[in-house]
């Protein structure tokens, strides 16, 4: 097959992961997502010229899932369709593979251009719809705060685009930048006030500060003693008003009572107490779940709740792969000589960042991320080497 359909066909794995932007509830978005998955990684083949890193996390995370699947149906708290349902959508981490291949193949920034892209459409759609200029996504899905939409549909594409555009805007020669400008900004605009999430923005902003460091760090090099000292002194108020700043939101949000903080924190006491009830495999990951009844009855969503709530339901096991998971991830970093180093970077801080909040590892809807996150990292370490042998 060429390069348009291998791309097209991720890019509609992306569309399907989405859940088609709800555009209909007719669509059942997980059969779709599950044959397109399966086509990848059975079509496109492994290379033995390719060093998977990330393979002993890829092989620890689905044996986790095994291990977690198994013990939900021996306890017997989930309905075994529910169990399958809830496990076989994770299967996506599978594509790690596969995507390797195609970022070989084709280059790393086929991936890369692939998320920008697919940021571009979200960014738009989301943001056409809340000036009600078109009227597509089911608005069942849809939420109000501050008196205007709210959807979370691609906040991780329109993170990782924002990331991808402003590494390139400040490193790579571009003939009109301005394109890049207006692009970062409609993604910032839409995770602002579409999306607003005040941890997706929180982490979206370490991640650029990160990029902005990275740009001149040479210079705060050559001012020798009165650059590290603003150096030290730029980290210190970063992290000042970051903690101040989120401290902040936090106590108003409470006071002022706010619904999903209050529930937020309700989440964080109850899964925690899962957790300690449950500390070595967790209480699963099945949505329908007895353990974990007056969680769902009482609506405190685990997936809001980032690691806690991911240890909530892998146990230790999950930190297991977690610590596996960050280990590989630097060491990976660690292999790049290029400036996509300072790419990889951002995108673990944004990772890290989120971690309080959301956990990609945890999610049907967002482990498709984590593996184009770690296949773009891959075939940019084989694409370099390949490169320099020359």
């Amino acid at each position: 097959m060429s390069k348009r359909v291998y791309l097209f066909l991720l890019f509609l794995l992306l569309f399907i992961d989405e859940k088609f932007f709800f555009i209909t509830q007719g669509l059942d978005w997980r059969y779709s997502m599950i044959f397109l998955s399966a086509f990848f990684f059975v079509y496109v083949k492994k290379s033995r010229k390719v060093n998977y890193s990330f393979k002993p996390f890829i092989n620890l995370y689905v044996l986790m899932l095994i291990i977690s699947a198994f013990m939900v149906f021996y306890r017997g708290v989930s309905p075994v369709d529910t169990i399958i349902r809830s496990y076989m959508l994770l299967l996506p981490i599978l594509l790690y593979v596969p995507m390797t291949n195609i970022g070989v193949r084709f280059g790393t920034n086929s991936l890369l251009n692939l998320m920008v892209s697919f940021s571009k459409l979200v960014s738009l759609v989301l943001l056409l719809q809340s000036l009600g200029i078109i009227n597509v996504i089911n608005s069942d899905i849809l939420s109000t705060r501050n008196d205007s939409m709210r959807s979370f549909i691609g906040t991780y594409a329109m993170m990782l685009g924002a990331i991808i555009l402003f590494y390139r805007f400040l490193f790579e020669k571009q003939k009109k930048k301005w394109k890049l400008f207006i692009w970062i900004a409609l993604n910032i605009i839409c995770i602002f006030y579409v999306n607003q999430s005040r941890s997706t923005i929180f982490a979206l902003i370490g991640a650029f500060a990160l990029l902005i460091y990275f740009k001149y760090s040479q210079l705060i090099k050559k001012t020798g003693i009165i650059g590290y000292s603003l150096k030290i002194l730029a980290i210190a108020f970063v992290v000042y008003y970051s903690y101040n700043l989120v401290n902040n939101i936090v106590n108003l949000s409470i006071s002022s009572g706010e619904a999903s903080s209050i529930i937020r924190l309700e989440a964080y006491n109850y899964y925690f107490s899962k957790f300690l009830s449950y500390p070595i495999l967790g209480v699963g990951l099945s949505n329908v779940n007895s353990l974990i009844n007056d969680g769902i009855v009482n609506k405190l969503y685990v997936d809001d709740i980032g690691i806690v709530g991911y240890i909530a339901q892998t146990g230790l096991m999950g930190i297991f792969v977690v610590v596996v998971f960050v280990k590989q991830y630097l060491a990976g970093i660690k292999q790049l000589s290029s400036n996509h180093h300072k790419l990889f970077s951002s995108i673990g801080l944004m990772i890290v960042l989120l971690l309080p909040f959301n956990s990609l590892l945890s999610t049907d809807s967002s482990i498709i991320y984590v593996v184009f996150i770690l296949s773009s990292l891959t075939a940019s370490i084989h694409n370099e080497r390949i490169y320099s042998s020359y």
